[in-house]
């Protein structure tokens, strides 16, 4: 009972939170959490969590953890075990800590870093570049991408593209789009243990064969595509940040 009258207090004295800020009712006072609803929110859906899901497993119900998020409810004696199921169910405090390691889930968490793993590359042979297999880095999703499985970054090496596409630029590369003529690709070759690629424009496609220009020295020929099956489409350059 003085739990309750106490939370009533606390609704009703100046001294409660007038911002998006959560907190915990203790003798009258509003003890201000470091979470908003917003990054209850946040935290809730980076594990993977529904609204109801979350209202469960807190005690609650659907409607007080949206008031919650929203700062509809500024306090509430739910927000205590919210916070608790939250922590129950793997999240950090703060959100960065132990999802760091995860560029994916540490980006929808925090609004900090990126999601999209981007590639080096080093000049390779005539025309070709050597990609990385594993990420270096990952940047904020551009807009290319939104929605994309499996979309990445790669640094270009070597001036064949240029100035289309110049040494040190990212290409944002969409691998679930066709090849299409007329747009710059890049290719892959076929051997799991060659990390040769290239960068071409896509001219035109045969059963056996990738029709191909390049810009600098002016160049058209074609790729065997029994050793160059993949082809990736390039939809733009990332922009620095």
């Amino acid at each position: 009972m003085k739990e309750i009258e106490n939370t009533l207090a606390c609704e009703y004295q100046h001294e409660c939170l007038s911002d998006n800020r959560v907190g915990s009712v203790i003798d009258n006072r509003v003890i201000a959490n470091p979470m908003s609803g917003n990054e209850i929110r946040q935290r809730r859906e980076a594990l993977g969590l529904t609204q109801e899901q979350l209202a469960q497993r807190a005690g609650t119900n659907q409607q007080t953890l949206h008031r919650i998020e929203t700062g509809e409810t500024k306090h509430s004696r739910a927000i205590p075990r919210i916070l608790k199921a939250l922590e129950d169910a793997g999240s950090p405090t703060p959100p960065a800590v132990q999802v760091a390691n995860d560029p994916e889930i540490f980006a929808r968490a925090t609004g900090i870093g990126g999601d999209v793993p981007v590639y080096a590359a080093a000049e390779g042979g005539p025309g070709e570049m050597v990609v990385e297999k594993s990420p270096i880095d990952y940047a904020p999703r551009p807009e290319p991408l939104q929605g994309v499985k499996d979309g990445y970054l790669v640094y270009i090496s070597g001036e064949s593209m240029s100035p289309e596409y110049r040494p040190g630029q990212r290409a944002i590369v969409h691998p679930k789009l066709p090849p299409t003529p007329d747009e710059t690709h890049i290719f892959y070759t076929n051997n799991p243990a060659d990390d040769r690629a290239t960068i071409k424009h896509l001219v035109r496609v045969t059963p056996e064969a990738w029709h191909v220009e390049q810009w600098n020295p002016p160049k058209k020929f074609t790729l065997d595509r029994s050793e160059w099956p993949v082809a990736h489409r390039v939809v733009g350059k990332y922009a620095r940040r």
